[in-house]
């Protein structure tokens, strides 16, 4: 859905509940992704994963 968006197929309207839904919410500078963890519970493997790709994608606006 985000390619149509980026696109021009889909408005401002018609992505919003899209990106709502799957936690992509814009912030003053940047976009920010929320994350699901089931049952509030990560595998060391899966926290250090996930501080990897925050590492790869930060833009050091936090």
């Amino acid at each position: 859905q985000t390619r149509r968006y980026l696109a021009g197929e889909l408005t401002d309207d018609e992505f919003r509940p899209l990106r709502l839904q799957n936690g992509l919410y814009i912030q003053r500078h940047a976009p920010m992704l929320r994350i699901a963890v089931p049952y509030g519970m990560l595998s060391s493997r899966q926290l250090r994963k996930l501080g990897d790709i925050a590492k790869k994608y930060d833009r050091e606006y936090g």
